[in-house]
């Protein structure tokens, strides 16, 4: 028989599960003949994960509870960067996330000095260190964005009837002025809330963190903040 070759594609997984049948189902008289799709099993995702400073598997370290999101690369991706004492703090699927956006604020925050300034008064000077205020307000920042964006209902892709659905398809250039408004005013509501231009000079920092993560957060074409695509959609949704 013919040599197979592996090759790893990283994909929408919720898409192939959907259509699964119909393109495998040979039985069906359909499926591709030259090519199968699986996701990462366990014996692909040990090596991904590599080993904890003592030799033992890191794969391990991951209770049954959160391996089911462990199918996907760009979990293991995420995963793969947490230190070992962080890996085995978690627990649930929604663990990995968590865990995994505080690690890339503060590795992009290590390295960028306007990254660093998250959060900070105008006046203030990007310290040497990453502060846990600097943490919070990412956090906050990317929380209210995601918010704003997933309760914001626009026509689904595809729907003849005009079906509206939560705002996965991003915000474009034209429309980033008018959203960050919005989500000044979600942010406005909260005691103590910052002015208008502290949000500004904050959205800078997300950019430049972003940049530093070579776009680890959002997908832009461009350096700088002036569209937000969530890289990865269960991201936005966390």
């Amino acid at each position: 028989g013919a040599n197979a070759s592996r090759i790893v594609v990283s994909g929408r997984p919720h898409a192939l599960q959907r259509h699964w049948e119909r393109l495998f189902a040979t039985r069906l008289g359909f499926g591709w003949r030259f090519v199968q799709l699986d996701e990462f099993d366990p014996d692909q995702q040990r090596p991904f994960l590599g080993r904890t400073h003592d030799g033992r598997e890191r794969h391990g370290l991951i209770p049954e509870t959160a391996r089911e999101i462990l199918s996907t690369p760009r979990v293991l991706e995420y995963l793969r960067d947490l230190p070992d004492r962080e890996l085995q703090q978690i627990r649930t699927a929604g663990d990995v996330y968590w865990h995994s956006i505080n690690h890339l604020l503060k590795e992009g925050m290590k390295n960028s000095e306007p990254a660093r300034h998250l959060g900070l008064a105008p006046d203030e000077r990007a310290p040497a260190t990453v502060q846990a205020r600097s943490l919070a307000r990412g956090r906050e920042l990317l929380g209210a964005i995601a918010f704003r964006m997933t309760s914001t209902l626009t026509p689904r892709a595809g729907s003849e009837a005009g079906e509206l659905a939560p705002n996965f398809d991003g915000v474009q250039p034209g429309q980033f002025q008018r959203f960050t408004d919005d989500v000044y005013q979600l942010l406005a509501r909260r005691p103590g809330a910052s002015d208008r231009k502290h949000l500004d000079r904050d959205i800078d920092s997300l950019a430049a963190l972003n940049d530093f993560l070579s776009h680890g957060i959002f997908d832009t074409d461009v350096a700088g903040l002036d569209r937000i695509f969530w890289r990865n959609r269960t991201l936005q949704e966390f």
